[in-house]
């Protein structure tokens, strides 16, 4: 049963991992569509990407700490 959600929370942290690689290249791959002005290489969702990186991280995160916390109490009650 713990499984699937083990399973979710590191399908998001991955998917929150590419979406924030894509758009630090999102820019650069598609440089030669947008129109000559200042500054077009500088065309990338960086103020994006950390808080992305983040969401993802804090969710697996959490997901560890609560499987962490489901092996100590089983060690506990076994008596060992």
């Amino acid at each position: 049963m713990n499984r699937p959600r083990c399973l979710v929370s590191a399908l998001f942290h991955n998917n929150c991992m590419y979406l924030a690689h894509r758009l630090l290249t999102l820019g650069f791959e598609h440089q030669a569509q947008l129109p000559d002005a200042p500054g077009r290489n500088q065309l990338i969702f960086v103020d994006l990407v950390q808080p992305l990186r983040a969401l993802g991280c804090d969710v697996f995160l959490a997901r560890l700490h609560d499987q962490r916390e489901t092996l100590l109490k089983v060690t506990k009650e076994s008596g060992k």
